[in-house]
């Protein structure tokens, strides 16, 4: 579809339909197609999610802008959305910033897990009847060890 507002604006949707509606702005009233009062509606979250990212920000002008995005990206898109799942959880409002010192807080002070170390598996060839090539449908590694120790013949 395309809408002139100041310039000519494309707009691809399979939700939509062509349609009209009437939008006051200001004294007068506008015909928007309803796409594009869909989008200017949904529109507001993201930029509250970007204007909320960028009040406490870690990232400098010294890095390279190709770090800069991924940092962006990663962390203080990651942030937010924890925030945002907090509050809403939570249900009590926190500033930016403190969430930030309280969710280092929280990664600084974990125990280290020790790791369970997996018990190491026992492999055990059966014994079959007739050569080693037409006969092994067992493990690879313990096929490796037994041909090299007890030669191509299993029997």
């Amino acid at each position: 579809m395309k809408w002139k507002d100041k310039r000519d604006v494309l707009l691809l949707s399979t939700k939509h339909s062509v349609r009209y509606q009437n939008v006051r702005k200001r004294n007068k009233v506008i015909s928007k197609p309803k796409i594009v009062i869909d989008y200017n509606g949904a529109k507001g979250a993201v930029d509250m999610s970007d204007q909320m990212a960028a009040y406490t920000t870690p990232l400098r002008k010294s890095i390279k802008w190709y770090k800069k995005y991924a940092i962006n990206l990663l962390l203080n898109t990651a942030v937010v959305n924890a925030l945002v799942l907090y509050q809403s959880v939570i249900g009590k409002k926190i500033q930016m910033a403190d969430f930030r010192l309280e969710l280092l807080k929280s990664f600084c002070s974990q125990q280290d897990v020790p790791i369970a170390r997996p018990r190491r598996m026992i492999h055990k060839l059966q014994q079959k009847e007739g050569q080693a090539r037409t006969s092994r449908r067992a493990c690879v590694n313990c096929y490796k060890i037994n041909a090299a120790t007890y030669g191509r013949k299993l029997g």
